[in-house]
């Protein structure tokens, strides 16, 4: 979705480039469910504020993977394996 996410937010396998606002307060941006995803780049961007966004798996991955974006101009990149979510980048 091209919509600027505010709130907690579950994405969908179609969501490879997430922005988020945190201007209102922090909040959670959870990844797809990771065997759909496999294989695909998920970029979450960070387009405002630099209160942390927090991003997690849905629970479905051998690994559970929990990290913020805190500053203003972030980005992540996730990919999956089909088992477990990878960091691919990190843009400070």
């Amino acid at each position: 979705s091209a919509h600027v996410k505010t709130s907690n937010y579950q994405m969908t396998v179609r969501d490879t480039d997430v922005k988020v606002d945190s201007t209102g307060g922090a909040f959670t941006i959870t990844l797809p469910p990771v065997v759909e995803a496999m294989g695909v780049l998920y970029i979450i961007r960070q387009m405002v504020s630099a209160i942390a966004v927090t991003i997690v798996d849905k629970g479905d991955a051998i690994t559970a993977i929990s990290t913020t974006i805190a500053s203003v101009t972030g980005a992540l990149g996730f990919r999956s394996n089909g088992e477990k979510w990878f960091v691919e980048f990190t843009l400070a």
